[in-house]
């Protein structure tokens, strides 16, 4: 298979680089994937490679992605101890990029719960060997 800098390919035209060209047969000698623009070769037996294509391409809207780089929050949990009481925790992550393709579905008959995933970063502005460290604090009533 052989990706085209186009997609949406239409009229291809298959020659190869001998002194006198030969035209591929479409079918027979190669098959054109025309949304993908690509062309997957079956038999390229007595011509001469590379092959040169011509082709027709149509319109298509190109949109980039993740141009721009994860942002990165403080995240503060505040929560309770069930294992002690259920008193306060407060919990700070100084530096969190978040996953922005984790699971949301948003359409079902059950109950739906959100799920937060990503990467705990150090913040090099704080003292490494301080006591609250670089990645986060763990905060519990006494």
């Amino acid at each position: 298979m052989r990706l085209l800098a186009n997609q949406f390919v239409s009229a291809v035209l298959v020659t190869d680089s001998a002194s006198t060209p030969a035209t591929l047969a479409a079918g027979t000698d190669y098959k054109v994937h025309a949304a993908q623009g690509a062309i997957e070769f079956l038999n390229v037996t007595g011509f001469t490679q590379p092959f040169k294509v011509d082709y027709s391409f149509g319109a298509a809207k190109r949109t980039a992605m993740f141009k721009s780089p994860q942002p990165e929050v403080w995240l503060r949990f505040d929560g309770i101890n069930t294992a002690d009481g259920n008193k306060p925790v407060v919990l700070d992550l100084y530096r969190v990029a978040l996953n922005p393709t984790k699971d949301l579905s948003l359409i079902s008959d059950e109950l739906q719960r959100f799920e937060l995933s990503g990467r705990v970063l150090a913040d090099v502005s704080k003292d490494a060997a301080g006591p609250l460290g670089q990645f986060g604090r763990l905060i519990m009533q006494g």
